[in-house]
């Protein structure tokens, strides 16, 4: 999946809408780029973050930033 295509998927899981909100547009770029765009993981993560407060977001964003990417799929599991 191309990057807006996973932004999408992501906002659909975390938002139920295709375009994330004013306050966490930064947040949920940056929730894609650390998940590896890999859908599972965008559908899991925009599911756990939905209604979330942004400190939240901020420490699932510190945690996605110490786990490589291809280690993500296996953390998953």
């Amino acid at each position: 999946m191309n990057e807006s295509e996973s932004l999408e998927l992501f906002c659909w899981h975390a938002f139920k809408q295709p375009n994330p909100t004013k306050d966490f547009a930064t947040h949920s770029t940056d929730v894609v780029t650390y998940s590896g765009r890999l859908p599972l993981a965008l559908q899991v993560l925009g599911s756990y973050l939905s209604d979330r407060s942004l400190t939240v977001w901020q420490k699932v964003l510190e945690k996605l930033k110490r786990i490589p990417n291809d280690q993500v799929q296996k953390k998953l599991k």
